[in-house]
């Protein structure tokens, strides 16, 4: 028979070493409560600052803790989004090329070396 794999958001992994925490930090105990092996908890227990941290805003994430790449450049992040805030409140739509196109034209100003806003980046 297969074994039969599961996926944890990360605001779950802090409520079972917290409930383990909070009720004598007894891995059987633990395991037995949440039917998870206990090697699992143990990386959980290892791993919970990082949890914690990663709880917080995007909780809801699963195994992943990061979001892929790096982002490039804050500073032109946060003026594309603010362009695009002011092109949706003006009730107008951009597509992707256009979004692309701009960001482009927001990066040459800020002299930022090779920006090349291909579809992966905006993917992102």
């Amino acid at each position: 028979m297969p074994k039969s794999y599961h996926s944890y958001t990360v605001q779950f992994k802090v409520s079972v070493v917290d409930w383990h925490n909070a009720n004598g930090a007894n891995l059987s105990k633990t395991s037995r409560e949440y039917e998870i092996d206990r090697k699992r908890i143990r990386e959980w227990i290892a791993n919970y600052d990082t949890l914690r941290l990663n709880c917080h805003g995007r909780g809801k994430r699963k195994r992943r803790l990061h979001d892929g790449a790096a982002v490039f450049s804050e500073e032109l992040d946060r003026a594309l989004y603010t362009y695009l805030e002011e092109t949706v409140s003006e009730g107008l739509s951009l597509s992707n090329k256009e979004l692309q196109k701009r960001a482009k034209e927001i990066a040459g100003g800020m002299d930022i070396g090779e920006f090349q806003a291909s579809h992966m980046w905006l993917a992102r």
